[in-house]
C-alpha cells in the first residue's frame, strides 16, 4: 500500500485521468478505475481529490498530511501541499470556524503609527522667531512716540 491507503498501480496500463478506457487495468495510476458509463479513467469514490493527471487521494484539511495540492484545495480554497502538509497560500493564516471548516485569511496588520519626535532645530527656529517678534514690538513702541 502507498500513501492514503492507495494500491500500487505499477502493473497496470499507462492511461491518465480522463483518458478513454475499456477496463480498470488500463488506468495507470493508484486509486483509479475505468468508469463503465463514461469509459474514462476516474478516481474512486473514497479518493475524490485529483490533480487531473495521475493522482487520486483523500481530501485534506489545513495542517493535515498530503502529497499533492489538490487534496488541500478540495477542502479549503487558497491552500497548497507544502512539505507534506496542507497550508494556506500567500502567507495567509488559517481561521477555524465554529462549524469545523477552515478559511484562509490575510493577516490583519495594525497601521504603523509614526514616532512622536521633536526636532531640536525646529525649537531653535521657533525661539529665534519669538525673540525677533519681541524685538520688533519693542522697536515699534520706541519709534511710535
Amino acid at each position: 500500500m502507498l500513501k492514503d491507503d492507495v494500491e500500487d498501480a505499477s502493473t497496470r496500463g499507462n492511461k491518465k485521468f480522463g483518458d478513454k478506457c475499456e477496463s480498470t487495468t488500463e488506468c495507470g495510476f493508484a486509486g483509479s478505475f475505468c468508469d463503465p458509463k463514461k469509459h474514462t479513467c476516474q478516481c474512486t469514490v473514497d479518493l475524490p481529490a485529483t490533480n487531473h493527471i495521475d493522482k487520486c487521494g483523500k481530501k485534506r484539511q489545513v495542517n493535515e498530511t498530503c502529497f499533492f495540492s489538490e487534496q488541500c484545495e478540495a477542502m479549503t480554497e487558497q491552500t497548497e501541499c507544502r512539505d507534506g502538509r496542507c497550508i494556506c497560500l500567500f502567507e495567509m493564516n488559517p481561521f477555524f470556524k465554529p462549524d469545523g471548516s477552515v478559511e484562509c485569511r490575510a493577516p490583519i496588520n495594525k497601521p504603523i503609527e509614526p514616532e512622536k519626535y521633536i526636532d531640536p532645530a525646529m525649537i531653535g527656529v521657533l525661539v529665534a522667531m519669538a525673540v525677533m517678534f519681541i524685538i520688533i514690538c519693542v522697536v515699534l513702541r520706541l519709534f511710535s512716540k
